[in-house]
């Protein structure tokens, strides 16, 4: 019992402080489609990220985040502004997202900044390599122009954005040895740690092509496996608030959830060897958790709900 007992405190320990990775997969998308937002849904959630969207239908165009599974790389022009450069998302997982112009991400709660993979869309990247009827080919006829497209990351908390920002480069043309000239095609770590707690992200873009109307170069970046850690502080925080219960444990087939107030969380459910084996999310209107076609034996389940934690052994008969 006191072995079992280490096992658990050092494992609850493990699970709290564990990376919460922002896959994008839990979002439905057709093979080598996109969503741009036209269910008027006003936004995309994956696990504690909220990525907001505008769609406009007159013109069947969406400002802010689209999630796509496309992998054109090769189509030049604002048709394919959807397809990341890299062809796939990171490490060829099928989703990733896709933003436009300015734009914001937020949280379900605080977290810890880890950061996030980069790479730029075909269409910018093409019209940075090539020029097209708006933007100029980068590095001009001669090769030797100092041009640039950079996304600057702030966050925000409580409101207050950051005076500090990450600034990442999707292209640099700066380099007095030309060879090392670049732009972004394979997804790249953009680390955020510097950046320290938050609860949203913002996003702007630079470029040394600026015209009459602003940045010439397409504003578009592509993002995916957005990593944050959760900010704990006494993991019975949300049993004591919202007198949280979760029942009939031992169990055979299901657990009861409950909790007071109308706050959705999600429930994680890890096996012994560290194993994430149920990942659903929650909420007081679907709170039973199916457990039938477990094998028999021990459980650690985490709860979250804006950031406030619980954990409780499950035992499965």
């Amino acid at each position: 019992m006191k072995h079992l007992f280490t096992i658990l405190t050092v494992f609850m320990s493990f699970i709290l402080n564990a990376q919460t990775i922002v896959t994008l997969e839990d979002i439905n998308v057709a093979q080598d489609s996109s969503l741009n937002g036209s269910n008027a849904n006003g936004s995309f959630q994956s696990t504690n990220a909220i990525f907001p969207n505008t769609y406009n239908a007159m013109f069947d165009f969406s400002s802010g985040w689209v999630i796509s599974s496309k992998r054109d790389t090769v189509t030049s022009g604002f048709t394919n502004a959807y397809s990341a450069k890299a062809g796939s998302g990171f490490n060829g997982s099928p989703n990733y997202a896709v933003n436009f112009d300015n734009n914001t991400i937020r949280f379900t709660g605080r977290v810890q900044l880890e950061g996030f993979y980069a790479t730029n869309n075909t269409y910018a990247y093409n019209s940075m390599r090539d020029g097209d009827q708006f933007a100029k080919r980068f590095g001009g006829e001669t090769g030797n122009d100092p041009d640039y497209f950079r996304l600057n990351i702030f966050k925000y908390l409580n409101g207050v954005r950051s005076a500090d920002s990450v600034i990442f480069y999707l292209a640099d043309y700066r380099f007095v040895n030309k060879s090392q000239d670049y732009i972004i095609k394979n997804w790249t770590w953009v680390n955020l740690s510097t950046l320290g707690e938050a609860d949203s992200l913002l996003f702007t873009f630079a470029s040394s092509d600026v015209g009459e109307f602003g940045i010439n170069t397409p504003t578009y970046f592509c993002l995916d496996n957005l990593t944050t850690r959760p900010l704990v502080t006494d993991v019975n925080d949300l049993a004591e608030s919202l007198n949280f219960k979760i029942f009939p444990n031992p169990t055979s087939d299901w657990l009861q959830i409950s909790w007071k107030g109308n706050e959705n969380g999600v429930a994680q459910l890890f096996d012994l060897k560290g194993r994430l084996i149920k990942n659903e999310r929650i909420n007081n209107e679907n709170t039973r958790i199916d457990l039938k076609l477990l094998l028999k034996g021990i459980y650690l389940l985490k709860i979250n709900i804006n950031n406030q934690f619980f954990t409780q052994k499950i035992v499965k008969q």
